[in-house]
């Protein structure tokens, strides 16, 4: 079992303010469930089902300890028993083990390896070789300080002959019980949340981004992407938290990674309420005039946004400068991931919206997003399951009546969106993808729908509207389809 965490520290070592415990308690590192489950024990060669791994009732203490068997077989290029438990970047861990040989004298060997949030290696720690004798004994090895932005280790045991060799003369019985890795805890604890502004729910988070040790500053005044990303990855530190943001504005200098099952949640309120912009705003100042820069904000699996509202605050029309995608969904994901959401937002003011692939990606959650995306809107593709799209409105008023600084008119606006090449939504390939009251305004082209790589797409697309476009829909590929409900005004061209 592999729990992958990222958290970036701010000024303090976390070994020095989390609470030290056994990260492998609830990961069978004792083996008194009476199995090896959570462990995986790997036999690289031509016949992978050579080497054993049970447990033995000679147990160094408790019921229980791991037994592995390692056959005699030049074949086999390697022989690894190990475990994958999340940790914290910036961090010392003490690694323990009580073992010993049944088959006479051997070399057990640990190798650990740590990893980032994508699975990247981020350092192999030095091997650390013990002799290991007919009769227990307990090892302890210090490792090095994990490096920034670690998120899980793998250890591993290898058995070498005394001689050091991995090819044996002969078969190999080792007990191994008592694992243990020390380091703080990850644990968090879920609070009800104080709102300034009414919500469709309780909000429920495990950490607020203006409080200790995080402290981002809600004026506007600071930076506060590695605040923001701290918390975030002290979230996923915890396999998955809320990060709460409160009312407020906040600048950003760099770029935000929503990592897997964290959920970066803040106030807002529907700009169809007559308001303007109010709630938690984020205000991004990076890549300005860098249309292939990192998006703002990059949404992993099972993770999302909710309730936040997003202004470029040096952005202007009718010239807009060019920004990257404001949010991606799956970016850089070469195996793809899925369960992405963003959900009651606010594009005030986006280049590009919201962009799903192109790497492989099923059931993306869109719903309730309103705003002014001045070159596309959202753009799909390589959806290889179902993919839902619902209440989704762009037009120039959600800008022109924000209520914000320097918010230019809605003609400026809509001069713009109608003589440049403006998309309001762009669907390549979709195995099957829903499509609800989802209105768009002075686009040139308000659906396009294509072929990217293998295929088009398919889906039902239900309470369409939209308005002076010169194209409506623009059907370039497609696998079969249906039109259901579909309102065009004051749009020419061809459909």
């Amino acid at each position: 079992m592999k729990i992958k965490i990222i958290l970036v520290l701010l000024l303090l070592n976390a070994s020095s303010i989390f609470a030290q415990e056994n990260l492998f308690e609830n990961l069978n590192g004792d083996f008194e469930l009476g199995n090896v489950n959570f462990w995986r024990f790997v036999e690289v060669g031509t016949d992978p089902t050579l080497s054993t791994a049970t447990v033995s009732s000679d147990a160094y203490e408790g019921n229980w300890a791991a037994e592995f068997t390692w056959a005699v077989a030049p074949q086999i290029a390697d022989l690894v028993f190990d475990l994958s438990p999340s940790i914290l970047p910036n961090t010392q861990y003490t690694y323990k083990v009580a073992a010993k040989s049944t088959t006479g004298p051997c070399r057990l060997r640990i190798h650990a390896t740590f990893y980032d949030a994508n699975n990247n290696i981020l350092a192999d720690v030095a091997d650390f070789t013990w002799v290991l004798t007919d009769t227990y004994a307990e090892h302890t090895y210090v490792l090095p300080v994990s490096p920034a932005n670690s998120s899980w280790i793998n250890i591993g045991f290898r058995v070498f002959d005394e001689n050091g060799s991995r090819w044996p003369a002969e078969d190999m019985t080792t007990l191994i019980d008592a694992v243990q890795l020390i380091g703080p805890s990850t644990d968090l604890s879920p609070t009800v949340m104080t709102t300034t502004l009414p919500t469709e729910d309780v909000v429920i988070a495990s950490i607020d981004v203006t409080e200790a040790p995080y402290n981002a500053k809600n004026d506007g005044s600071e930076d506060a992407t590695d605040a923001f990303q701290a918390a975030l990855d002290r979230a996923a530190a915890a396999s998955g938290a809320v990060v709460f943001v409160p009312a407020g504005t906040y600048r950003f200098d760099g770029n935000l990674v929503i990592p897997q099952t964290v959920t970066l949640r803040g106030e807002w309120e529907n700009p169809e309420n007559g308001n303007g912009v109010n709630g938690t705003i984020l205000m991004p100042y990076a890549n300005k005039g860098n249309e292939e820069g990192d998006p703002f904000i990059i949404v992993n699996i099972g993770s999302g946004i909710k309730d936040l509202s997003i202004w470029y605050p040096e952005q202007t029309a009718p010239s807009p400068s060019a920004y990257p995608w404001t949010v991606h969904c799956h970016e850089n994901a070469a195996n793809g991931v899925d369960n992405t959401s963003v959900v009651n937002v606010t594009l005030v003011n986006s280049y590009k919206g919201i962009k799903i692939g192109p790497e492989p990606n099923e059931l993306h959650y869109i719903r309730n997003v309103y705003g002014t995306p001045l070159n596309q809107g959202i753009w799909l593709s390589q959806t290889t399951d179902i993919g839902r799209i619902m209440n989704v409105h762009f037009e120039p008023k959600y800008w022109s009546e924000s209520g914000l600084a320097a918010a230019p008119s809605e003609a400026n606006i809509l001069a713009w969106l109608q003589n440049n090449p403006t998309i309001g939504l762009v669907m390549g390939r979709s195995d099957w993808e829903y499509i609800y009251d989802v209105s768009l305004t002075g686009y040139q082209t308000g659906v396009q729908i294509i072929k990217y790589t293998d295929q088009g797409p398919n889906g039902v697309m239900y309470g369409v509207q939209i308005e002076k476009s010169k194209i409506g829909i623009d059907f370039q590929n497609t696998n079969p389809y249906g039109l259901g409900n579909y309102k065009f005004y004051d749009t020419y061209g061809r459909v």
